[in-house]
């Protein structure tokens, strides 16, 4: 029995070598130095850590919220199941940040093989094992994969939705097992992440058209299918968690409301009326705006150069794709739409590059985003592949070899320059994208509370959370101040949090913190400094100040 099951353990090496190799490379890529790579611990990063504490210690949330779906994060809801995925690893790691981010990880992983195998099914095995390789050392794949991020779950989960869609229809295997995992999938991506709702439910309708029979008997799997689609989409809307979406379209944007204000306001005296509410209007303005961001996401500054936002993920001087992959880019896709002979396999890469940029297209905020566009990924490295091919079957042997050359030569310069840029210089690049200076103000403020009998902070913002992480706020002072957190001032023991401004009283045994742009605190004689906190270029951010007076007094003074 031992040697059955060892010889067929080692046929299944023997044919799949190559993908476990690749794989193996994608793991390394993905896990070396997770814990301190990408610098600093975000406040998104610290909010699911801090609730996936709070939920196996107490069973509640930070708010006191028993067993929620939703987390009432600093600007918007998020879902609580990334936290839940963190509680295994906060109970096998000491180390936080690798228990936060050790989730991610995972899913990135475990998208590498699922997209191996839907490439597979929809071109064939050697087109999706070079797509494999570019995808484990794809900078854009690597950078959602380490850290925080609900996107990379919601992508996987997408995956597995697309794949079972895949079995269901392409390979006419309908079996409960198939549809219990689409209709599991495709609820869990929408749960986890609001672009899911956008690209889900309109690719999936791509699927049905082109692999699904047009049989009689197919009909109730059609309709079975798009009611799974029209029932998640709906669940996961009145759950909750739409508040972002609601804030970040592009018809809540006042700009555009204002460029129409302008227009109309200029052409008024000179353009007849009819003419004004022709070419000015919402539905022009907004339709302008949506196709600007739209086309955006396929500019070369995008992929190759710029990176998009968040700025917190941004690799410096790096984009999503390698420089030297841009000429195989343009000509993948020709080769692509020229070469390639099957019609259903063009329609379904082409449908998921036009699908996939729409949720970004749609919002204004942090764009052009890298994460909103994910599954853009896909057909663009699909391309990348067949601009290879090209190169592989070039029929001058010399020219073949000497562009296999420089391309080799140009990609491993791009992955050691990405490596750099990623491990040497984006823990030094705008490190207040990623918080560091809130993280090391809790630390230091943790080595000398002792002294104090209460510490302000004005400029706050949503530092209470990098106290609770440093145990300097406890789990049941944040449950208990599920209100008074949102609001401008509060308490949570001895630490005083005021969001915004420059705020600073006259009490001994107090420990003011300020920002380094309240010069006339600053400059006050009345206050000493007893620390400075900053950036690891010795840049301040944070001073830390004692009143100078022996007499005590409960005025404070607003600046």
């Amino acid at each position: 029995m031992i040697q059955r099951q060892f010889s067929r353990i080692l046929i299944f090496f023997q044919n799949n070598y190559l993908i476990i190799i690749i794989l193996s490379i994608g793991i390394l890529f993905r896990l070396i130095s997770l814990s301190s790579h990408p610098s600093g611990f975000h406040n998104d990063e610290v909010s699911f850590f801090i609730n996936a504490q709070s939920i196996l210690a107490t069973g509640m949330d930070e708010d006191g919220n028993s067993i929620p779906l939703y987390l009432s994060s600093f600007i918007d809801t998020k879902p609580t199941l990334y936290s839940y995925l963190q509680i295994p690893f906060i109970k096998i790691f000491s180390n936080e940040i690798l228990a936060s981010r050790m989730p991610a990880f995972i899913f990135g992983i475990v998208s590498l093989f699922i997209l191996y195998l839907i490439v597979k099914d929809i071109i064939n095995k050697k087109v999706a094992t070079i797509f494999l390789l570019f995808l484990v050392i794809s900078p854009w794949h690597i950078i959602v994969s380490r850290g925080t991020q609900e996107v990379i779950m919601s992508f996987t989960f997408q995956l597995l939705a697309i794949y079972s869609l895949l079995k269901i229809t392409k390979y006419r295997k309908f079996t409960i097992l198939y549809f219990v995992i689409f209709t599991t999938s495709i609820l869990l991506s929408m749960y986890s992440y609001h672009s899911a709702k956008v690209f889900l439910p309109l690719f999936s309708i791509v699927i049905l058209f082109l692999y699904l029979k047009r049989e009689k008997k197919n009909i109730k799997y059609f309709f079975t299918i798009i009611s799974v689609v029209i029932i998640s989409l709906f669940i996961t809307i009145n759950l909750g968690g739409v508040q972002r979406a609601r804030t970040v379209n592009i018809f809540s944007d006042p700009g555009t409301q204002l460029i129409l204000n302008e227009q109309i306001t200029t052409a008024t005296n000179s353009t007849n009326p009819l003419l004004i509410r022709v070419f000015h209007n919402k539905v022009v303005n907004y339709s302008v705006l949506f196709t600007k961001q739209y086309m955006e996401y396929f500019s070369a500054d995008f992929l190759f150069f710029s990176g998009g936002e968040p700025k917190r993920y941004s690799v410096p001087f790096q984009g999503l794709f390698y420089l030297i992959q841009l000429p195989l880019l343009i000509i993948g896709s020709i080769v692509f739409f020229t070469k390639e002979k099957d019609k259903k396999c063009i329609s379904f890469v082409i449908g998921w590059a036009l699908i996939s940029p729409l949720a970004g297209a749609l919002t204004i905020y942090e764009v052009p985003s890298i994460i909103r566009i994910f599954p853009l990924i896909v057909p663009l490295l699909i391309f990348l592949v067949y601009g290879l091919s090209y190169i592989f079957f070039m029929k001058s042997h010399i020219m073949r070899l000497s562009l296999l050359g420089i391309f080799i030569v140009g990609l491993v310069f791009n992955i050691l320059f990405f490596m750099h840029t990623y491990f040497i210089q984006q823990p030094n690049y705008h490190p207040w994208y990623r918080n560091y200076a809130e993280q090391q103000l809790a630390n230091t403020i943790q080595n000398m509370e002792s002294k104090y009998e209460k510490v302000m902070i004005s400029g706050a913002g949503d530092i209470y959370i990098y106290f609770a992480l440093n145990h300097l706020v406890s789990l049941q002072q944040l449950q208990e101040s599920k209100d008074s957190k949102r609001s401008e001032n509060f308490s949570l023991g001895k630490y005083i949090f005021i969001r915004t401004g420059c705020v600073i009283g006259k009490e001994e045994g107090v420990l003011y913190v300020v920002q380094i742009t309240c010069k006339r605190i600053l400059d006050n004689p009345e206050y000493i400094s007893v620390g400075t906190v900053g950036y690891k270029d010795n840049a301040r951010v944070y001073e830390l100040l004692e009143f100078n007076k022996s007499e005590r007094t409960q005025v404070i003074h607003s600046y």
